[in-house]
């Protein structure tokens, strides 16, 4: 999963107002994508809620979803390095850093 904290694409739509030089598309993701289980399991533990997994099989979702389950099971990793070569600097840029910030209200 690509993700960005809140404040980070805040700051990125900041900066692509005041650096005339930045044109065209820029993908406002973080530089750490992580798997959907990660970010579930990381989540819980965070929350200090327990958190038992149970996984859909690929061929029940073909049967209840039909044709959208293609999109449900494909992965996509985003790539950051446009907006990181503008000299764009993340104040979160790994999930535990951006989770913590949530969860605490306070950055590592």
């Amino acid at each position: 999963i690509s993700w960005v904290h809140i404040d980070d694409i805040c700051r990125m739509y900041l900066a692509a107002i005041e650096n005339t030089n930045m044109n065209g598309p820029y993908n406002a993701v973080s530089p750490d994508p992580i798997t959907n289980k990660e970010l579930i399991i990381r989540t819980a533990k965070a929350r200090k809620k327990p958190f038992i997994p149970v996984h859909a099989p690929r061929f029940a979702l073909k049967i209840i979803l039909g044709e959208m389950s293609i999109e449900v099971l494909k992965s996509t990793t985003v790539d950051c390095s446009k907006i990181h070569g503008t000299g764009f600097r993340y104040l979160y840029p790994t999930f535990d850093s951006a989770l913590n910030e949530l969860m605490t209200g306070k950055s590592k």
